[in-house]
């Protein structure tokens, strides 16, 4: 098993457990595609759902930020689809490795928050009295 970075298109960066080929698909919801990322000067693989764009797929802000913000690909100009898993680069048999610990992918998550207003001038001045 690898350690690895799962960039969920909700903004969130999570730490999971890469088990194989079938894993990898699960984590990115189908096959997956390479993306042109170079190994050995980022010491990372990035995974892409293959079909993230035909499908229409949300487009990941939270990677596509990351990989502009490093000079890693091109997403202004073509924009990564759906959930993206950051492996590290693949050592000399091919096979992938684990994610370097030094990583750092921003997320872009915040917990959602509300607040219960009960105060009826508030009410009034925010929706004017609609019922």
């Amino acid at each position: 098993m690898q350690q690895a970075k799962l960039i969920r298109t909700n903004g969130k960066v999570e730490d999971v457990q890469v088990d194989g080929l079938q894993s990898m698909q699960e984590f990115v919801g189908g096959y997956i595609e390479v993306l042109g990322v170079d190994e050995n000067k980022f010491g990372v693989s990035v995974y892409i759902n293959e079909e993230g764009r035909l499908d229409e797929l949300a487009i990941n802000m939270t990677a596509c930020l990351w990989l502009m913000q490093n000079n890693m690909y091109p997403a202004l100009e073509h924009p990564v689809h759906g959930d993206v898993l950051v492996l590290g680069a693949s050592d000399e048999e091919g096979n992938n490795t684990n994610v370097p610990k030094d990583i750092d992918i921003p997320s872009l998550w915040k917990e959602p928050s509300f607040e219960i207003i009960t105060d009826p001038e508030l009410i009034e001045k925010m929706f004017g009295g609609a019922q």
